[in-house]
C-alpha cells in the first residue's frame, strides 16, 4: 500500500469546494445553459446507478462476520442515487412551469414551512418504509427518496403557489 502525505487531504478538500463553487456559480451566471447541468447530473446518475446495480462485491468476513454487507450498500447507493437523479428532472420542471419564487419571511410562509415539514417527515418515516414493503429494499428506497426530492423541488412550491395564489409572469 503507498503512502499518502497528509497534506494532500486538506489540498484536495480545497480543490474541491473550489471545483463546486465554480459549478454551483455557472448557472447564476449562465442561466440558459442550466439545463445542461441539469442533463448531466442526470446521466451521471444514471450511469452510477448501473455501476452500483452491477459492481461486484468483495464478500470478506472477520471472525465469521461479513464486514460490508453488499445489500445494505446497494440500499444507500440506490436512495442517494435516486436524490441525484430526480433533483433535475423536478428543477427542470420548477424551473419552466412551476417558477416559484419567495416572497421573504411572513406568516403565511411560517405556516407552509411547518406543513412542508410536516409533509417532509410523512414522506420519509411513513411512505419510503411502504414503498420499501411494496418494491423492495433497492427499488422502494429508490422511490422513496425521489418522490421526497420531486416533493421538495417541485411539489410542494407548486401547492404553496396555487394556495398563495402568486402569478409569476416572468419567462426564463
Amino acid at each position: 500500500m503507498f503512502s499518502v502525505p497528509r497534506i494532500s487531504g486538506p489540498v484536495l478538500f480545497n480543490a474541491g469546494v473550489d471545483v463546486m463553487g465554480k459549478i454551483f456559480r455557472y448557472p447564476k451566471e449562465k442561466p440558459k445553459k442550466e439545463n445542461i447541468l441539469l442533463l448531466l447530473q442526470f446521466l451521471f446518475a444514471v450511469a452510477a446507478l448501473v455501476y452500483v446495480t452491477f459492481k461486484p462485491y468483495p464478500m470478506e468476513y472477520k471472525d465469521g462476520v461479513l464486514i460490508v454487507d453488499p445489500q445494505k450498500m446497494m440500499n444507500d447507493g440506490y436512495g442517494d442515487l435516486a436524490m441525484t437523479m430526480i433533483f433535475p428532472i423536478a428543477r427542470f420542471i420548477e424551473k419552466k412551469w412551476i417558477r416559484f419564487r419567495p416572497v421573504g419571511c411572513n406568516k403565511k410562509g411560517l405556516i407552509a414551512g411547518i406543513i412542508g415539514s410536516v409533509f417532509f417527515a410523512l414522506i420519509n418515516q411513513l411512505l419510503k418504509p411502504c414503498l420499501v414493503n411494496l418494491f423492495g429494499s433497492h427499488w422502494g428506497k429508490f422511490l422513496g427518496s425521489g418522490i421526497l426530492v420531486f416533493f421538495c423541488i417541485a411539489a410542494y412550491p407548486l401547492i404553496i403557489k396555487l394556495l398563495f395564489n402568486k402569478e409569476d409572469k416572468t419567462e426564463e
